[in-house]
């Protein structure tokens, strides 16, 4: 009779609220919530004051206002969601299961949805034509404003590269604006500027400090290429330009060949491209059945494209250009040492010794030099003092997926090796001679065409900012790949 009472005037007996009895499971559940409540809250707004008041490259004040009421927006509803979890666990501890339920639901939703939300509210506060400065730059989440007109939000930071998002170059001011295409390429801007072309050392200097150098100048073809890297002169590059942070990956060059059914001249003629086998006397050698697609050594989709000829690649540029409705192309060969340098005149972007090469690049080091045999102490120092090798060891005796070494100033990663790339220009012994100092295309004929930036499997004395190669176009190699570049107003 304890779920019923009397009333005194009438008589009658009249029922009670029965109050639901909480379980084991209740307060294990509601436990589970409330701690999980309470990281939610105090974790979203840790993060705020971060924002707000800890170190950054630029004040919290000086974030336009439109994306600091964002960043406060999605802070507010993250916090709102611990507080709603928190009355659901409440509610749950007291044994009232559906009213709890009901409320965790909601949190549910709300968590979802808001970071969807907040993106949506940014690219309305950006506008059709926005263009990211470099104080919005240091949010975490950004607007971009893409080559074919449709901003996208994405993370700052270059493909597979799990360091800082750039912001500013110190040495220049320069801010860092990156683009992601249709293709999923992602290009940096590279801004208009000038820079000293070609090596300022003398021939001998060259060879005094790496010995392979003077070494394989034997050969008077490439005593000859290496001279050609003087004399040092000034260029203008007058006009910013978008280029590839990184090479064109197999997958993006997969995704041509799948829409058009493009053959590659190694695949179209037979005569295949060259390769590694493991174990025959020449290790490296051209065979008719490595293409693009097959090298003899690992690769993966994300693995930079190699095996190409330069007529291969600017295929691709054209199909490129037609799904982006604007003009794709390779680099010439002075915008790729001007976004090599990215400011600096040293020998190398890193520096002026090999030292630092393996931070930055792959290169011809420990793991490509076991190819070969099994390394003493002794080689080591032998060859590391010919500027053939340097003595680290990056696992990766040949190609490594794109974006595995930080960038350089422009935000462009491995410039000084993993795989060369093709460029526009004919060669020509005397080009640096004719002293043009705008926008130079190289000669208008020609045999040969340059291959710029360094290789896995190039000697690190090779890999110089000033370093140039030659190839007759329908040459393919397994470190011979490409990168893209357009103009930045779209012409």
């Amino acid at each position: 009779m304890g779920a019923q009472s009397s009333d005194e005037s009438s008589g009658k007996l009249q029922p009670q609220a029965v109050t639901p009895r909480p379980t084991v499971a209740h307060r294990i559940v509601s436990g589970v919530l409330g701690v999980l409540a309470v990281l939610v809250i105090l974790g979203n707004v840790t993060l705020l004051l971060t924002t707000m008041y800890g170190e950054r490259s630029v004040p919290w004040s000086d974030v336009p206002l439109r994306f600091r009421l964002c960043e406060y927006g999605l802070r507010a509803v993250a916090v709102a969601v611990g507080v709603i979890v928190f009355f659901a666990a409440l509610f749950i501890r007291r044994g009232f299961w559906k009213r709890g339920t009901v409320f965790a639901a909601v949190a549910s939703i709300l968590a979802i949805a808001n970071p969807s939300v907040n993106r949506w509210m940014q690219r309305q506060f950006a506008g059709d034509s926005y263009t990211l400065t470099a104080q919005e730059r240091d949010l975490r989440v950004v607007v971009y404003d893409s080559p074919n007109g449709e901003d996208s939000v994405s993370d700052s930071r270059p493909l597979g590269w799990q360091g800082p998002t750039a912001t500013t170059n110190g040495r220049t001011g320069h801010a860092i604006q990156t683009v992601r295409n249709s293709a999923g390429m992602e290009l940096v801007l590279v801004p208009a500027g000038v820079f000293a072309m070609g090596r300022s050392e003398s021939l001998q200097q060259l060879y005094d400090t790496y010995p392979v150098i003077a070494r394989n100048a034997k050969d008077a073809e490439f005593k000859a290429l290496v001279a050609s890297e003087q004399p040092q002169h000034e260029v203008r590059i007058t006009k910013p330009f978008y280029m590839g942070i990184c090479n064109v990956t197999i997958a993006q060059f997969e995704a041509f060949v799948d829409e058009t059914g493009y053959q590659t001249i190694p695949e179209s003629d037979g005569a295949g491209g060259s390769g590694y086998t493991e174990g025959d006397a020449q290790i490296f050698d051209q065979k008719p059945e490595f293409t693009w697609r097959f090298t003899g050594f690992p690769q993966q989709s994300d693995s930079p494209v190699v095996n190409i000829t330069w007529h291969d690649a600017n295929a691709y540029c054209d199909w490129l250009s037609k799904v982006e409705g604007r003009p794709y192309r390779l680099p010439t060969s002075a915008e790729f040492e001007y976004a090599c340098r990215a400011g600096t005149t040293t020998r190398f972007s890193c520096g002026d010794s090999i030292e630092g090469l393996p931070k930055v690049a792959n290169v011809a080091d420990l793991a490509y030099f076991s190819l070969f045999g099994k390394l003493t102490p002794e080689s080591v120092i032998r060859i590391k003092a010919t500027g053939a090798m340097v003595d680290a060891n990056d696992g990766y005796a040949f190609t490594a997926p794109v974006g595995k070494f930080p960038p350089n100033a422009f935000g462009l990663c491995e410039m000084h090796g993993n795989a060369a790339t093709w460029c526009t220009d004919w060669y020509s012994p005397d080009d640096y001679a004719r002293g043009i100092t705008e926008d130079p295309q190289g000669p208008p004929a020609g045999t040969a065409r340059i291959v710029r930036g360094g290789s896995w499997q190039f000697y690190p004395a090779f890999c110089r900012s000033a370093s140039r190669f030659i190839y007759s176009p329908s040459r393919r190699e397994s470190f011979i790949g490409m990168r893209v570049v357009c103009a930045a107003n779209g012409d």
